[in-house]
Order: C-alpha cells, then sequence, then structure tokens
C-alpha cells in the first residue's frame, strides 16, 4: 500500500474476536495487487457467495495481505473505483 493510500484511509481501532493479540495490525498489505491478481474463478467466487475466504487464495496472494492472513475472525473490504473485494478470515 502506498503511502498516498495509507493517507487516504480512516483506520479505526477495533477488536477481533479470534485475534489472539487483540487488535489488528494493518502494515504490510497490498491490497492493490491483491485485487488484480484475482482469477476469474475467484471473481467468480466472490459474486456467488458475496465474499472470499483466506483459504480461496493462492500463497503468493495470501502474502499481500501480511500479517491479517494468519487467522481470526475478520472482514476487509477494499475498493478501488469499480474494483471491488471482500475478504474474510478463515474464522469468520
Amino acid at each position: 500500500m502506498t503511502r498516498e493510500m495509507q493517507s487516504k484511509m480512516k483506520l479505526e481501532p477495533f477488536t477481533s474476536k479470534g485475534w489472539e493479540g487483540g487488535n489488528f495490525d494493518f502494515g504490510g498489505q497490498d491490497l492493490g495487487a491483491l485485487a488484480k491478481s484475482l482469477t476469474k474463478e475467484q471473481r467468480e467466487i466472490q459474486k456467488r457467495q458475496g465474499f472470499l475466504r483466506v483459504k480461496d487464495l493462492t500463497p503468493a496472494q495470501r502474502r499481500y495481505l501480511g500479517r491479517m492472513a494468519s487467522g481470526g475472525d475478520w472482514t476487509l473490504k477494499y475498493q478501488n473505483g469499480g474494483d471491488e473485494i471482500t475478504i474474510k478470515g478463515d474464522r469468520s
């Protein structure tokens, strides 16, 4: 995520039920690259069920999520122009 994108995002702290540490770390993500990397099949899953789970992503795509990919009960929504994805932790 570029510094410009980070400066435009307003993130408020929250606690995730499944995250052992209590608070999420929003560092290390590249959500634009993740969105661009989705396959046609993954986009069809997203359209059909309304979201993707971490287990639906390849190992390379999980790396775009940074530490968030390690588990927990969370939902991430990313929208950039007409491109929108929703990813849920595998325990959500």
